[in-house]
């Protein structure tokens, strides 16, 4: 199914516009500081009774073996806004594809790690010098955004070839 060429500009430019979003975001320390502020707000006895102590512990433990740079709330933050903001952005290079008319597939995965690693790829460069380990550790992010995206989309086709089949036999 080919999409109108007005329409695929409009994509590009959403997603164009994503990027820069992104990008900037990524430049500031705005959303770190609220994630951090909204982490800090919740009532620490809630946490524990919600979050077991053996997990707590391993976290501890995994932290310790992670470049952490910073408070560790603000740095947990820092890794999970990375993995949504990637995850929109391999979205967008989902999106793109099926604006080119494009069916679902291989086609739609590989856009989707390829703009989530793409920006953040960039964002690394931007940030440069950072030490190795957190630059990799970063792109990684990149890479799990990307994949959510792929999964997500793919979850959401097969719900949707579910509801057409069901459809069409009643």
């Amino acid at each position: 199914m080919k999409t109108s060429r007005a329409r695929r500009w409009l994509w590009w430019l959403a997603a164009l516009s994503f990027f820069c979003l992104a990008f900037d975001l990524a430049m500031s320390q705005d959303v770190e500081e609220a994630g951090v502020d909204a982490l800090h707000a919740l009532p620490r006895p809630e946490i524990r009774r919600v979050i077991p102590l053996g997990a707590i512990q391993i976290a501890i433990r995994i932290r310790r073996r992670l470049p952490v740079v910073g408070a560790p709330s603000a740095w947990v933050a820092r890794k999970l806004v990375s993995v949504v903001l990637f995850g929109m952005a391999g979205w967008f290079g989902i999106m793109l594809t099926r604006a080119a008319g494009e069916r679902v597939g291989s086609k739609h995965f590989a856009a989707s790690l390829i703009a989530a690693t793409l920006l953040s790829a960039l964002i690394e460069w931007a940030q440069a010098p950072e030490p190795a380990d957190d630059v990799a550790l970063d792109i990684a992010c990149g890479i799990a955004g990307g994949l959510l995206a792929a999964a997500v989309a793919r979850g959401l086709d097969s719900a949707r070839l579910k509801r057409a089949q069901g459809a069409r036999g009643a």
